[in-house]
């Protein structure tokens, strides 16, 4: 098991990296989600969805 290990390591890291970064960025659209914050910038002027904007 050690030697799968240590012979895989680089990819388990760079995995890892990969994994915490996307955890990360869920959790920041959650966070703004849940303070009502849009994710379009709030520029409604040229917006094609402007209409159906919950703003």
């Amino acid at each position: 098991m050690l030697t799968w290990i240590i012979e895989n390591g680089a990819t388990l890291i760079i995995s890892a990296i990969i994994l915490a970064v996307v955890v990360l960025n869920i959790a920041k659209l959650v966070k703004d989600k849940r303070q009502g914050k849009l994710g379009c910038g709030s520029c409604c002027e040229g917006c094609p969805s402007n209409s159906i904007c919950k703003q």
